[in-house]
């Protein structure tokens, strides 16, 4: 077994294992961006896959049966329950509004900043999307109406994002400009912005 060989296994193993932690490649970049985060002081702390909302209970009916000696109650099944589980939530240093999230129960310009952060609280809850929806993908379908059901129910906007879109609107994490198992220069295409290169574009 050559060493290039062997140094490309492993890698491909090691991500792998990685990647088993995680529902998607888009998930994996976005946690690199959050990590980055983090270690800037920008985000408190993260956490993957939280607390299932539960948006509806099961539903059942009690019907009498009449035996031969006597008369029991009986339940039918009529409903599954349904939940749904966030990709993310991300908890805010209070620093940072305006820069990376908005608070939608102030009156501050949303245009400013890319998350959207619950009302009078700072911690904002994301659905991570592929860029591309293949016809397969139900999930296209499902999220807007749980993202509204949510919102309905609990008074919490599930915010959509799309890795891509995220890097380009604001920076690319550096782990992403290494592809995922090789470790090589990963081509990107538009904005390469650093982290601290969007910071500089709100000092004043």
């Amino acid at each position: 077994m050559s060493p290039s060989f062997f140094i490309t296994f492993m890698l491909d193993t090691l991500f792998f294992f990685y990647m088993t932690d995680y529902d998607s490649l888009e998930e994996v970049h976005f946690s690199w961006y959050l990590e980055q985060l983090v270690e800037a002081g920008v985000i408190k702390h993260w956490k993957y896959h939280p607390k299932p909302f539960i948006l509806s209970d099961k539903v059942s009916c009690t019907y009498e049966m009449e035996l031969k000696t006597k008369i029991v109650n009986k339940e039918k099944f009529l409903l599954h329950d349904h939940e749904y589980t966030a990709d993310f939530i991300i908890y805010w240093n209070p620093s940072y509004e305006g820069i990376f999230f908005y608070n939608i129960s102030n009156n501050k310009d949303p245009r400013k900043a890319y998350f959207i952060a619950q009302k009078e609280k700072n911690y904002t809850v994301v659905d991570v999307k592929g860029q591309f929806i293949g016809p397969r993908n139900t999930t296209a379908v499902t999220f807007p109406l749980n993202q509204k059901w949510v919102y309905q129910k609990y008074g919490i906007l599930v915010q959509k994002v799309i890795p891509k879109k995220l890097f380009h609107d604001t920076f690319v994490p550096d782990r992403y400009l290494l592809t995922d198992v090789s470790m090589k220069n990963r081509k990107v295409n538009g904005n390469k912005r650093t982290l601290y290169e969007y910071l500089d574009l709100f000092k004043v």
